[in-house]
């Protein structure tokens, strides 16, 4: 549109140029435009960052959880590996649970409002902590520290990347976002300023959509026992070992 406009002032003769107010009343019609454009482009782009986020996790985590499963076990203590997954299993419903309580709070809230009370009162990404715990669980699991850094690496890109397209995303939306961020921790939760009300409204369709996310997570910790068998067996270890990771 603008190399249009340069065109006609460019080649068009004296008496078609444009009058000031004709002039002033091009620019209220394009500039609007131009800004709704770039505006539009740049939601775009959050709104595929958002969608990619599951895929670029995996892409830094795969790699490692290869290496881990072609690599021997840990040799360690029967008590030291029992406490491992002693933490595996809190790690995992803690994880578990935080997910299921933000659930309750905003499913189906938050188009509407800044939801900043339950579990969203002491953290700002309580789904995203809740994922983070799950995660982290699988290399306690396999007591795997090479897939514990890929992990870690894939939080980072969330923390990154993730978070703050997402949180931009309800600062275009809602002006008390701002507040909300300033004293609400991003990942850390701060349970000193715990509040809810006493009743709050739940949206069943967003809980049954978690509930069924929770159905594929309970094969973490059962995947993980058959990986932590295979790995010990003769025909494994001669056939799958090609690194030498833990």
């Amino acid at each position: 549109m603008s190399h249009e406009l340069a065109q006609d002032t460019a080649h068009g003769s004296s008496s078609d140029a444009p009058s000031p107010d004709n002039l002033s009343g091009a620019s209220a019609t394009a500039v609007p435009t131009i800004v709704t454009q770039r505006t539009n482009s740049s939601e775009g782009g959050r709104r595929v960052g958002f969608r990619l986020r599951g895929f670029l996790g995996t892409i830094l985590w795969v790699p490692f959880a290869t290496v881990a499963l072609l690599s021997p076990p840990l040799n360690m203590p029967i008590w030291v590996g029992f406490l491992i997954t002693a933490l595996a299993w809190t790690t995992f419903m803690t994880g578990v649970l935080f997910r299921v309580w933000a659930t309750l709070y905003v499913g189906g809230r938050k188009a509407r409002t800044v939801v900043s009370d339950g579990p969203y009162s002491i953290v700002r990404h309580p789904l995203y902590v809740g994922t983070l715990l799950v995660s982290i669980s699988a290399p306690l699991f396999l007591k795997s520290p090479t897939l514990l850094f890929g992990i870690f690496l894939g939080a980072i890109s969330y923390l990154l990347v993730t978070m703050p397209a997402e949180e931009q995303d309800l600062r275009d939306h809602f002006e008390d976002y701002d507040d909300f961020a300033a004293r609400t921790p991003r990942l850390m939760p701060k349970f000193s300023q715990y509040h809810s009300p006493a009743m709050i409204t739940v949206k069943v369709q967003s809980l049954r959509l978690e509930l069924k996310r929770m159905s594929r997570w309970i094969w973490i910790p059962l995947m993980a026992e058959i990986v932590n068998y295979l790995r010990v067996t003769p025909w494994w270890q001669q056939h799958f070992y090609l690194f030498n990771l833990p």
